[in-house]
């Protein structure tokens, strides 16, 4: 039998354990707020400034303000993240200063003065789906930190300078969009994108798409829109993208196609949405008489 001392000693452990543990989950969901709330201030002076200098930061909305949205309209709204950090405010310096940003976790990053190992470190602290990084060097640590960022869908490089050989280097097979416009890729460094399984959407110019490329894009299956850029881009290249059944919009930005050109990819990509400058046909001559 149990003596009454050890009755009494099982009792308080009893009470210690009754009281104790519901009081330590107190505490450390209290200092889990408490290091949320400092983090969400950081986070919101951090956007200020961000917006004071002439740029964007979004943050995911509150919970109050989340339930408040899904009252009105039946939807949460996105927990996504963006930050525009265009102009030359923020570069390499700026972002260094600020820690990359880490306490922000965001998915969408534009950018135009950060470049190098900066860009790397910017893209390894943050769960990025979309990089938008026109008119930078890709340097090697730059292609390291993509390759490794598992949540990569959307890839803007427009106006960049890199090479067939670092496309090669490039996730393809899980990008969503890509842009090469104006950049050192060639059409025969194109023929990576046989890797792509899930591209939609691309940007190409007028030297990138040949009649190889353009094979290549209609066996993929997979792509819905195409957007040409440049002066370059010609009536020859939209009869190019006949072949592909899959679209639903092409869009030509710095050039003028004409309205035959027009008309024969409407006959031949029926559901196909054509956006592009027309060059006006030319008058029929009239067969009246001039005046003398």
């Amino acid at each position: 039998m149990m003596t009454s001392a050890v009755v009494t000693r099982l009792k308080r452990r009893g009470r210690i354990l009754l009281f104790g543990i519901p009081l330590i989950l107190i505490v450390v969901g209290g200092i889990s707020a408490l290091v949320a709330h400092r983090k969400d201030g950081r986070r919101e002076l951090l956007a200020t400034e961000i917006q004071r200098a002439g740029g964007y930061a979004e943050l995911p909305k509150s919970l109050v303000e989340s339930i408040r949205i899904w009252r009105k309209t039946g939807k949460l709204p996105p927990r996504q993240t963006n930050a525009h950090l265009l102009g030359e405010t923020f570069n390499n310096q700026w972002i260094r200063e600020r820690d990359y940003l880490r306490d922000f976790k965001f998915r969408v990053i534009l950018c135009d003065s950060i470049t190098g190992d900066d860009l790397a470190r910017l893209i390894d602290s943050h769960p990025v789906d979309l990089l938008n990084a026109r008119d930078v060097v890709l340097t090697e640590e730059v292609l390291r930190a993509i390759r490794d960022n598992s949540n990569f869908t959307q890839l803007l490089l427009g106006k960049s300078k890199y090479t067939d050989a670092q496309l090669a280097a490039l996730p393809l097979e899980r990008l969503e969009h890509l842009a090469l416009a104006t950049t050192g890729v060639t059409s025969q460094g194109l023929l990576e994108a046989r890797r792509c399984r899930a591209l939609n959407s691309i940007e190409l110019d007028g030297s990138q798409l040949t009649d190889e490329v353009a094979d290549l894009l209609a066996a993929l299956g997979t792509l819905r829109a195409v957007f040409l850029f440049g002066s370059d881009v010609s009536d020859e290249h939209i009869q190019r993208l006949h072949r592909i059944g899959s679209l639903e919009l092409v869009q030509v930005v710095g050039a003028s196609i004409s309205e035959n050109a027009r008309k024969a990819l409407t006959e031949a990509l029926p559901t196909c949405k054509a956006s592009f400058p027309v060059v006006p046909a030319p008058a029929e001559p009239t067969s009246e008489p001039s005046l003398p």
